[in-house]
């Protein structure tokens, strides 16, 4: 009886031919995994690398931005009477004094009102100078009746003494005596009187005195005040500097209030600076800054600050510390370094174009033998316009690559040829 004979199901060949393939896909996944993706490299040329330094330096954090060189102090010029333009003496652009005389107007009904009010003031001051005369001349009419009073009762007085002493021995007649004592009493009485309306006269008329005196004294200012309405035709410099105007020409209409120049104090300017909205919070007074100017640095403070925002921004006025720079105009643009913090060591690496791509979470760092760069996670702080503060990841003087990494594909090595 035949036996049956069971045929194998796995032979070495079946086996063999699955393993093969399953090794030869496993090398192919282990070479993509190591030589690829996130573990793969690429061949770079040195001329295209900008290789940098960690250094360890003063960090401080700053804005840069532009500023508007300003005087320190200008004053308007504003019309303060209308007219037309009749000398011009001074032009845009002199370097003026105190008091200098710039532009003179006429106004020819101006100059008549003036002439009317001026009789006017003048007559009403001449009545008051009648009234007081008037009332100094009463005075002294009074203290000449006084004398007079006076002068009878010193004549009968010594005549009335003698005859009381002869009446007492009956020398005279009884009727000689009385007569004379009439008058001597009535003299007495009469000065008495007239001393009591001498002072009632004296305090009415020192009040009626200094009620002149007070309306002389207002009418004389009005009247000074109607000679500075023909002065105001005449524009003068009100403070040393140098003028600046729009262009003047003769028989130039100017109306009442209408801004006609500005000067500008000399050798003291401040810088205008705009910044942004969002550093708002972070800005305050006595906040320094630096210029770059004539191949030296000049320190500013912030002097004020402007609390209106526009178009995203806001002003702030820095004031020169120490030295000013020579040789500056009004509206010059410069430079400012804005500084928003005390500079401080720190671990510091250059800002370059590898920022935008990393955002500062990792850089390449170069080997010993500089063949070769690796990507390196690091952790960053503040940064500047210059630098970027380096919390940790990388040590002084390790050699980095600062330029852009668009062209790397985010490869882990760079091979540096």
């Amino acid at each position: 009886m035949d036996k049956k004979i069971e045929k194998k199901r796995w032979t070495l060949k079946k086996i063999g031919i699955p393993l093969a393939i399953f090794i030869v896909i496993s090398f192919f996944l282990i070479k993509l995994f190591f030589f690829s993706g996130s573990h793969s490299k690429i061949y770079i040329k040195k001329d295209m690398l900008n290789i940098s330094k960690v250094e360890y330096g003063d960090f401080q954090e700053y804005i840069p931005t532009i500023g508007t060189i300003m005087p320190q102090k200008a004053v308007f010029i504003d019309a303060i009477q209308s007219g037309t333009t009749k000398n011009i003496f001074k032009e845009s652009g002199a370097i003026v004094k105190k008091g200098d005389e710039l532009l003179e107007m006429s106004n020819s009904n101006l100059e008549l009102n003036v002439l009317t009010q001026e009789s006017a003031l003048y007559e009403r001051i001449s009545i008051l100078k009648t009234q007081r005369l008037g009332l100094n001349q009463n005075n002294l009419s009074q203290l000449a009746q006084l004398a007079e009073i006076d002068f009878q009762l010193k004549t009968l007085r010594p005549q009335y003494e003698r005859y009381k002493k002869l009446i007492a021995k009956k020398l005279i007649a009884q009727r000689d005596f009385e007569q004379l004592k009439e008058q001597y009493d009535y003299n007495m009485e009469r000065k008495k009187l007239f001393i009591e309306t001498y002072r009632m006269d004296s305090l009415a008329r020192k009040i009626q005195l200094e009620q002149i005196n007070r309306m002389e004294i207002s009418m004389q200012e009005s009247l000074e005040k109607v000679r500075r309405i023909l002065k105001d035709l005449i524009i003068v410099a009100p403070i040393d500097g140098q003028l600046s105007t729009p262009e003047w020409e003769i028989g130039q209409s100017i109306n009442i209030g209408q801004r006609i120049g500005q000067i500008d104090e000399l050798d003291k300017y401040k810088v205008r600076v705009p910044v942004e909205e969002n550093y708002k919070g972070r800005i305050r007074e006595g906040l320094k800054g630096s210029v770059d100017l004539l191949e030296d640095t000049f320190k500013l403070v912030i002097s004020k600050i402007y609390p209106t925002v526009t178009n995203g921004t806001f002003d702030v006025d820095m004031s020169f510390i120490g030295k000013i720079p020579s040789n500056l105009t009004r509206g010059q643009t410069v430079r400012i370094n804005l500084a928003l913090s005390d500079p401080h060591k720190s671990k510091l690496i250059p800002i370059g174009g590898y920022y935008n791509y990393t955002g500062g979470n990792w850089i390449y760092s170069l080997d010993k033998s500089r063949g070769k760069a690796y990507k390196k996670n690091i952790k960053t702080g503040r940064q500047n316009p210059d630098y970027i503060e380096l919390v940790e990841g990388l040590e002084v003087d390790d050699e980095i690559i600062t330029s852009s990494y668009e062209n790397f594909g985010n490869k882990d090595v760079l091979i540096i040829q």
